[in-house]
């Protein structure tokens, strides 16, 4: 699963449509799903259509993984500071 996120975060904008799904995916019980995911939005969402994302995001800065609280931190502060 991983690897076929990482693939779709590579085709850009056009992966958009599938933002919502990959974004449930932070929450799956695999630490590197969930980091991929994060990188996923990072990289596909713009931050004008960052919100509805947001709050799924804001809860993995207390995941028990610090790779993925770095990730969701640092997301939340890109997202935020481009808008």
């Amino acid at each position: 699963r991983a690897h076929a996120i990482s693939g779709l975060s590579n085709y850009g904008e056009m992966a958009r449509s599938s933002a919502s799904t990959v974004a449930e995916i932070v929450k799956d019980p695999d630490t590197t799903c969930r980091g991929i995911a994060l990188i996923f939005l990072q990289r596909v969402v713009p931050a004008s259509e960052f919100q509805s994302f947001a709050g799924v995001v804001r809860r993995a800065t207390n995941d028990v993984d610090e790779v993925v609280r770095s990730l969701a931190l640092q997301l939340l502060h890109e997202k935020q500071s481009d808008r």
